[in-house]
């Protein structure tokens, strides 16, 4: 015990740390962790780099796997601006003040993306294309009402998969369309046939499964019969019309090749435009642009009531954390190459995929391409004779089948890094013309790309500067509750980033790489052995996935022992918002029941639970900081209700090593990666949401489960009960290497004592403040704790008022009026990271401003690169993007 632990133990009245977990019941108590000690750096370092060289990356086995996601080659300088700590560490930007970088740099993402796909608007990032598709479905039920969606017969599997998966909820109908045999494009003649008065939306894709090109567009609008989404490599989009000009209301795609490494299937971004019609329809968060009291330009989350913290289960999505550190490296991507280098790559692929081709076709047994016209990135080869899976197996798995037809397979050719001119001048310094696009139709060819064009240094220094104007967890202390904001070890950072994750495609073949699936199976281990599951899934992309994945799983197994009629979900009024977003998203009742005395009314519980009832969603401890004692009698009643028990692992960084889900009763659970295992938060994301079970829950994980033999790890794909996917490939692989290096070098007394030092501080500072500000509900408190600002209201005070202050401080504001239950509720959690010095330093700031000039308090911040941002204008007049800014200015000079 240190120094200043003792100080903070006798300040409490409590003579050691075991007394603050008193409250947890010995019959759920656990008497530390099942894992090693913990390992120095060197020993981390040392083991997870000798474990990935099992990997074979695109450094040292070219591959020509592709199917939405490339290996190009990403410029250093793109790579250096997302590993500034100001852009990584920094949390969501719900305080506009001290985050005016992320959200300027996300506004111009919005604008870039806007540009490209010809869109007003766009969100900041879902968590992937196929997750982006399932969104998309879901946005045009939300408009039209209506509950069928066709897409095309020759769309990735996985996207299909995904899409099911999203679609449940409402139970809409997805129809298939075929495609022309000798082009590969959407058969318009069947299209005809499959639309309907039901069809809420079609859905095609340019450049396709195959690499082709949607020619018809226009036609295709003229036949759907209310919203056309159109799905795109917006790295094509450089070059050919923007879908906006042919008539789309929505489109999304796979933000990857903008900048983004391959990482073995994750982090990767979702990329969403609508239509300023639709905005506030669309899912995800968005960035406007406003004024700040000073009228000043300035930036800030909009149109928040749409998302999950505010309209909870009527959000248009569950949505949380996304994939802002994706979002920064594409913006930053695009500024580097601006529209001559992007229109070089772009024309790059289309010219050595032609090439390719072109020496391919005079082989015996091989025709190519497959499909008339032009391609990007990828084509078709039809073998004339017999093509076995084995085939593409034996190259290491460079090649993978396509489509099957009648008499005869084929195969799928995708060159996934070139060596792009505009980095590599190696054969041409001239810029990309007409003739170089070949035969991509001249209606289809863009004539304008409006994005400013800067010398790499402009850009580099336009990106340092706005990274400055963020608070990041390197910069200073983030007191936020129910958010976890603590320190991210640069190590797990470095590992993460190495080639043998970033550049290893997740279709390759197994056996090129045994590194990270044994990494990744291992961590399945170590989460179900921490969280007392028996088996785990990675594939979740953020918690709020995890829930949505954990709620499928829920309804799976009751439709198996045929009560599927359940459609309620049991949550208390402490709740997330994301557990109501989830629960409305599958379409369930969603039952509230009240606290007593901050826990769990068991009386209402019980008359509430019954045979509609599917799950009952619970934090433990729940967002007050409370631990809930009698979490057995829950369990009971839920159990005897028939219906299952869900943890929301937000707060699972309070309890580690001293209990977990599976002792306390709980049946599915789902981790937050950077609130537990301290990942990166990337001013918004990207995160990682596994889901653990118990052995029943199994049979019905999501595909693939990583598996081992004794001798090597694969993947197993026939599992006839699963409830499919929820997200494309194995999961957000890089993440979760950082989670696995950072559970390595804490270790079973590590882990125990992140847990400890968390619920030490929280009660320190609870216990320094309460004195001066209300604290509901009495006691000691796990991780955090609410304090009420009500008794500042006869200084003319809100709680706003109060945080926005303590950024003059030079500290982030905790967590402003949530839990709902609580009136001017300050949420203060201040983790395991921080001294007894910046936690006294904290304290003695919030005291002192209890007692300034409440005008003084009222007009904070003041020492901010902004004053207090008008959000309200921001929602009344969003302004998402350059064009709807140019659109609102042509309005008001309008005569």
């Amino acid at each position: 015990m240190d120094s200043d632990e003792g100080a903070m133990l006798r300040a409490l009245g409590v003579s050691s740390i075991d007394e603050l977990f008193a409250d947890i019941p010995a019959a759920v108590r656990l008497q530390g962790l099942d894992l090693p000690k913990g390992m120095s750096e060197q020993e981390v370092v040392r083991h997870v780099t000798s474990i990935l060289g099992k990997n074979r990356s695109s450094e040292t086995m070219p591959t020509f796997l592709g199917a939405g996601l490339y290996d190009h080659f990403v410029p250093a300088s793109v790579r250096a601006i997302t590993s500034r700590a100001e852009f990584y560490t920094a949390y969501t930007p719900y305080q506009p003040e001290v985050s005016q970088g992320i959200l300027q740099t996300l506004w111009e993402y919005q604008s870039f993306i806007c540009e490209l796909a010809g869109m007003d608007a766009a969100n900041t990032s879902m968590y992937d294309g196929s997750t982006a598709l399932g969104e998309a479905a879901l946005m045009a039920h939300r408009i039209t009402g209506k509950k069928e969606i066709v897409i095309p017969r020759a769309l990735h599997w996985e996207k299909k998969a995904v899409l099911r998966s999203y679609v449940a909820g409402p139970e809409l109908r997805v129809a298939e369309v075929d495609f022309d045999p000798e082009r590969g494009t959407t058969d318009l003649d069947e299209l005809q046939l499959a639309v309907g008065d039901e069809t809420a939306a079609v859905y095609v894709e340019s450049p396709n499964f195959f690499g082709r090109f949607e020619e018809d567009l226009e036609e295709i609008r003229e036949i759907a019969p209310t919203l056309l989404i159109v799905g795109a490599n917006p790295l094509a989009l450089a070059v050919t019309r923007p879908p906006g000009d042919a008539g789309a209301d929505i489109v999304i795609g796979e933000g990857q090749p903008l900048g983004n490494a391959v990482n073995y299937g994750g982090p990767l971004i979702g990329v969403f435009a609508c239509t300023e019609e639709h905005v506030r329809k669309m899912p995800g968060r968005v960035i406007g642009l406003t004024r700040d009291t000073e009228g000043r330009r300035a930036f800030c989350m909009t149109l928040q009531t749409r998302e999950q913290h505010i309209r909870r289960e009527r959000a248009m999505s569950n949505i949380c954390t996304n994939e802002t550190l994706m979002a920064v490296a594409s913006a930053a991507y695009i500024a580097v190459l601006g529209p001559a280098g992007l229109r070089k790559v772009a024309t790059e692929n289309i010219r050595r995929a032609k090439r390719l081709a072109e020496r391919i076709d005079p082989i015996e047994l091989f025709e190519a391409p497959a499909f008339l016209g032009a391609h990007f990135n990828e084509f078709v080869v039809r073998s004339t004779g017999p093509y076995s899976n084995d085939d593409g197996d034996a190259h290491g798995g460079r090649l993978r089948p396509a489509h099957r037809g009648p008499g005869a397979g084929s195969v799928t050719f995708r060159q996934a890094r070139y060596d792009e001119p505009l980095l590599c001048e190696r054969e041409s310094a001239q810029d990309p013309g007409a003739g170089d696009l070949f035969d991509v139709p001249a209606g289809l060819r863009r004539e304008r790309l409006d994005l400013p064009q800067l010398p790499e240094h402009e850009v580099v220094r336009h990106y340092t500067r706005l990274s400055q104007m963020n608070f990041g967890i390197d910069t200073g202390f983030y007191p936020l509750g129910s958010c976890t904001m603590k320190f991210n070890p640069k190590f797990a950072e470095e590992l993460a980033r190495l080639p043998e994750i970033a550049r290893v495609h997740p279709d390759r073949d197994p056996s090129t790489v045994q590194g990270i699936l044994q990494i990744l199976y291992e961590l399945q281990g170590i989460l179900a052995k921490i969280s007392g599951m028996d088996a785990v899934t990675l594939q979740p992309a953020a918690g709020a996935q995890g829930e949505f994945l954990g709620l499928l799983l829920a309804r799976a197994y009751h439709a198996d022992r045929g009560d599927g009629a359940r459609n309620e979900v049991i949550l208390p009024d402490t709740a997330h918002g994301t557990n109501f977003a989830s629960a409305g998203m599958l379409g369930y009742h969603v039952r509230e029941i009240p606290s007593k005395d901050g826990r769990v009314d068991l009386k209402a519980l019980e008359a509430a639970a019954g045979e509609k009832t599917l799950a009952l969603m619970l934090t433990n401890p729940n967002t007050l900081g409370i631990f809930e004692e009698h979490v057995g009698e829950i369990a009971r009643i839920v159990h005897d209700a028939g219906a299952l028990l869900y943890y929301d692992g937000a707060n699972f960084n309070a309890i580690l090593g001293k209990t977990s889900p599976g002792t306390m009763g709980f049946d599915i659970t789902h981790f937050n990666t950077h609130k537990t295992f301290t990942t990166p938060h990337g001013g918004g994301g990207p995160g990682a949401g596994p889901v653990g079970v118990k052995a029943f829950l199994e049979p019905f994980l999501p595909v693939p489960i990583i598996t081992h033999d004794g001798k090597s790890y694969g993947l197993d794909w026939d599992r006839p009960k699963s409830i499919g996917k929820v997200r494309a490939w194995l999961g957000n692989s890089a993440l979760l290497l950082r989670a696995y290096a950072y559970i390595l070098s804490q270790g079973s007394d590590g882990l125990q004592r992140v847990a400890e030092r968390a619920v030490l501080n929280a009660n320190y500072v609870r216990h320094r403040l309460e004195k001066h500000l209300s604290v509901p509900f009495g006691g000691l408190r796990k991780h955090e704790f609410v304090a009420s600002g009500t008794s500042l209201k006869e200084k003319g005070l809100r709680t706003t008022d109060v945080a926005k202050r303590l950024i003059d401080y030079g500290f982030h504001p905790p967590t402003v009026y949530f839990p709902h239950l609580v009136d001017e509720a300050l949420m203060i959690e201040p983790t395991e990271t921080e001294s007894k010095e910046t936690l006294d330093a904290f304290s003695d700031a919030l005291l002192a401003i209890t007692k300034e000039d409440p005008e003084l308090v009222r007009s904070a911040p003041h020492n901010a690169s902004v004053s207090r941002v008008d959000e309200v204008r921001a929602a009344r007049e969003p302004i998402l993007s350059w064009r709807m800014y140019r659109k609102a200015k042509a309005k008001a000079t309008a005569p």
